[in-house]
């Protein structure tokens, strides 16, 4: 195993196997994961009061109901200094509009 950070990851990611592998391998390398299976649910976590400072939002793209895009941009409203990192198992042309 290598060396890992230290940062909080928030991961938002519909689809449960892919959420729960991505996870896994972040915090065995020594991230702390907070998961979301949708932008709602990722707003509520962000929001609670016992949450770690979050530093860095790992979102897939397309999602019902409300998209990663709509997800980071209403994260970093509040926090501009938040970094985001966008997935998605779509072919460019789909996610570029």
């Amino acid at each position: 195993m290598t060396s890992g950070g230290r940062a909080t990851i928030l991961l938002v990611e519909d689809e449960c196997a892919l959420r729960v592998l991505a996870a896994k391998v972040l915090s065995d390398h020594g991230y702390t994961v907070l998961t979301a299976s949708n932008g709602a649910e990722a707003l509520q976590i962000a929001d609670a009061p016992s949450v770690p400072e979050i530093d860095l939002l790992l979102t897939d793209v397309i999602m019902p109901i409300m998209g990663g895009k709509e997800v980071a941009d209403r994260l970093t409203a509040n926090r501009p200094s938040l970094k985001a990192l966008f997935t998605s198992g779509y072919a460019y042309d789909a996610i570029a509009s």
